[in-house]
């Protein structure tokens, strides 16, 4: 069984390739989570997240629970 790192980790990847695969930037991304949840997300959020490099208080925050939204 897949721990919850295990899981963030593949996720991280998964949404990295799909972003690619489909021609979206970082920023892309993030101002369109914008239009989803209210405010943007900067490419540097979204570049920390696919490289797994969030600290505790970004995943803490009301904006790093939504990374789990779009799972």
């Amino acid at each position: 069984m897949k721990s919850d790192l295990e899981e963030l980790e593949q996720f991280a990847r998964t949404f990295k390739q799909r972003r690619i695969k489909l021609g979206f930037t970082q920023g892309d991304v993030g101002v369109a989570m914008g239009k989803l949840y209210g405010n943007d997300f900067s490419q540097t959020t979204i570049s920390r997240f696919e490289a797994l490099n969030l600290s505790c208080i970004n995943l803490n925050t009301p904006q790093g629970h939504r990374y789990t939204a779009v799972s």
